[in-house]
């Protein structure tokens, strides 16, 4: 962050946000999953509740994260939305429901801000290659023993090695996790992510941005379904918008289905994010 990111001299507390209507003209909330109830409040500052009439209030690509709503949840979204001047979201189901709860089709689906940059912000931030070997990447925030062993038998099949970022997540660690992977790259910076993806063979993983950036990077990847409905759509509806071929593995997947996949066209995933950008 404080190499890379432009940043105001202040810093605010939730209990004297209030304050920045003082300094700022307009306020943009966004993005990734900010508004989904789950894991933030419906009243948090992530709505912006905190500014005041008059100010610009813009949403750009939040993901709201779920599927349906309850009543009283509609009615706390629909009063938080009312007073914006643009409301955008990042999934197509997401803009869905927001419609349908605001009553309007305002609601537009636009690109997660990590497309928006040229890849040469990417390039520029980049590590030099991590690993002198050829190798596939794994990045599975959770994923099952199964699913591991399949990649280990694809990896043996083309004489790869496995670099993993191990995901230690108390509440959904797999025990397999502790012993998968030929190198596991635990001392690693959101700059490090980016490269072990770019120089990677191959990139396995059930992450929205480790599949995003196989795209920027024209890595081949699979993906691995992930548990929840919304959760699923924020990668099958990128797959969509990119005219990228199915690429999630069943359960009972196995190498063969892996290498008889049908081939990305990286020509037209550039030309649609182009398109999109705009």
């Amino acid at each position: 962050m404080d190499e890379e990111l432009k940043l105001s001299h202040k810093r605010y507390k939730v209990n004297y946000i209030g304050s920045a209507n003082g300094y700022y003209d307009g306020f943009i909330c966004g993005s990734d999953q900010i508004w989904n109830p789950e894991l933030t409040s419906l009243d948090s500052i992530y709505w912006l509740t905190f500014v005041k009439t008059g100010k610009l209030k813009i949403a750009y690509a939040p993901s709201i994260g779920i599927d349906q709503a309850t009543k009283e949840q509609r009615k706390m979204i629909r009063e938080n939305l009312n007073t914006f001047n643009a409301v955008s979201c990042r999934e197509e189901s997401g803009r869905n429901l927001i419609s349908s709860i605001m009553g309007t089709e305002d609601c537009e689906t636009v690109l997660d801000p990590t497309l928006l940059a040229e890849r040469s912000v990417w390039d520029h931030i980049c590590p030099p290659r991590r690993f002198t070997e050829k190798y596939i990447f794994v990045y599975l925030l959770r994923g099952t023993k199964q699913q591991r062993k399949l990649i280990e038998l694809y990896a043996c099949f083309i004489n790869l090695k496995i670099v993993t970022m191990p995901f230690l997540d108390n509440e959904h660690i797999n025990k397999y996790d502790s012993k998968f992977g030929d190198i596991k790259y635990w001392d690693a910076s959101p700059s490090d992510f980016i490269s072990v993806i770019r120089y990677a063979e191959a990139v396995f993983t059930d992450s929205f941005h480790c599949m995003i950036f196989s795209c920027l990077y024209h890595r081949k990847f699979y993906l691995f379904p992930k548990i929840g409905a919304h959760q699923m759509n924020r990668l099958t509806d990128l797959q969509d918008m990119l005219h990228i071929p199915a690429r999630m593995l069943e359960e009972n997947a196995t190498v063969r289905d892996l290498l008889s996949m049908e081939a990305i066209d990286w020509n037209l995933v550039d030309d649609i994010i182009r398109e999109k950008k705009e």
